[in-house]
């Protein structure tokens, strides 16, 4: 016996995320939970941001160090 639940088609996933109020991922990308240490204010400002933006502010300070590389270096 099939229940009614069965019977509903799923909305695309731009449709699901939008009620969530996210933004689905671009091809390529990832989420991840990672802990991070630092003075309680760098947290307030994390917060403010996006989740996309975070991802920005990292990676513009990741290359400003030169902890970045590129992905195809990781192959070679």
């Amino acid at each position: 016996m099939r229940g009614k639940h069965l019977d509903r088609v799923r909305p695309p996933l731009t449709v699901r995320a939008r009620a969530l109020g996210v933004e689905p991922l671009e091809p390529g990308e990832e989420t991840r939970m990672v802990r991070v240490r630092g003075p309680a204010h760098l947290f307030r400002v994390l917060e403010g941001l996006s989740p996309k933006e975070r991802g920005e502010a990292l990676g513009v300070g990741l290359r400003r160090l030169r902890y970045w590389w590129e992905p195809e270096e990781e192959e070679g």
